[in-house]
């Protein structure tokens, strides 16, 4: 009962978006995003998304926000996409307390080899396995990962830039 009043206040205080200009000459530009963000809010469900945030904090301590570019939103023109991201998904050098300075960032993710292979035709016979053992929950110990293969989107940081790769074990998927 305790995590279900938490977890009320926390969805009664609902944040709102407020984007404030740094300086005089942002008034416009934080003007025109404070009607943008909205929008690509209600877009992504983010009250949903905030909501299964909000009882991940309270079981775990934390909760944690992907924020993407899906080039394949509004049939191919692209857009931003807000996702849940699991804190056992998630590697960075051992011994950084802040995430950000890492210079390696791994999300790992289960995905069904016949989906990764109509995305990503080239996979078509090779040998794709879940050959990457990653955290679980305790009572994740019953769930079939045979037919799922370990996908890892790579962040890192090359010349004081953000670079990204996509691979499963052995096969790079784009870079």
């Amino acid at each position: 009962n305790s995590l279900l009043n938490k977890h009320a206040d926390a969805m009664d205080n609902y944040p709102e978006p407020s984007v404030l200009p740094r300086e005089e000459t942002d008034r416009p530009t934080a003007e025109q995003l404070s009607s943008i963000v909205p929008v690509i809010l209600e877009h992504n469900d983010f009250e949903q998304i905030y909501n299964d945030v909000e009882f991940a904090k309270l079981k775990h301590g934390t909760g944690i926000y992907g924020i993407f570019w899906d080039g394949n939103k509004l049939n191919g023109l692209g857009d931003v996409t807000i996702q849940a991201i699991d804190a056992l998904e998630l590697f960075w050098e051992p011994g950084i307390r802040d995430i950000q300075k890492s210079q390696n960032v791994f999300h790992v993710k289960l995905e069904d080899i016949d989906v990764l292979i109509r995305k990503y035709p080239f996979l078509e016979g090779k040998n794709i396995t879940n050959s990457f053992d990653t955290a679980h929950y305790a009572y994740d110990d019953n769930i079939d990962t045979s037919k799922k293969a370990s996908v890892i989107d790579w962040y890192y940081r090359k010349d004081g830039k953000l670079q990204y790769c996509k691979f499963v074990p052995g096969t790079v998927l784009f870079a």
